[in-house]
């Protein structure tokens, strides 16, 4: 069912996820959020309804361009945003620290905490994949649900 309140979304998801969730508080602009960590990616999750009160906003950061490999990435990730354009998901690249950053809006009066949950997991595994691949490492994520946890923003 979905839920048009972005504290009781992140609860539900919270539960569904296993972890304890964190008391959100909105500050004074009205905007309210939580983090929260799946085997080591973190989804920001945020409602700031001075930028879009219709909506929950996802970013995820997916870890740094690699280094030698910069350009060729760049462009991987443009063309990515290309196919995806419209309403959907984009990556950018945080100015401050180079990280990759993926960013979905769901409608908040559409989204339920099972949406959000299992976008969160396609996401977290994407990451790994990508994590994986710029990284040349065989590592996988751990099934450890202590690997999860969520704060409040």
């Amino acid at each position: 069912m979905a839920m048009a309140n972005f504290q009781e979304v992140c609860k539900a998801m919270c539960e569904l996820a296993g972890i304890e969730a964190p008391v959100v508080v909105p500050n004074e602009q009205g905007s309210e959020g939580l983090a929260v960590t799946f085997d080591d990616v973190t989804v920001q999750l945020t409602h700031e309804p001075n930028v879009s009160g219709e909506h929950v906003l996802a970013r995820v950061l997916f870890g740094r361009l690699p280094k030698g490999r910069e350009l060729e990435t760049c462009r991987r990730l443009m063309e990515a945003n290309t196919q995806l354009r419209g309403a959907g998901p984009s990556f950018s690249r945080h100015p401050a620290t180079g990280e990759i950053i993926y960013q979905f809006a769901y409608a908040l009066m559409d989204v339920t905490a099972q949406d959000l949950y299992s976008w969160c997991m396609r996401v977290v595994e994407t990451v790994h994949e990508w994590r994986r691949e710029i990284e040349g490492s065989d590592a996988s994520p751990s099934d450890d649900a202590a690997s999860s946890s969520a704060q409040a923003l």
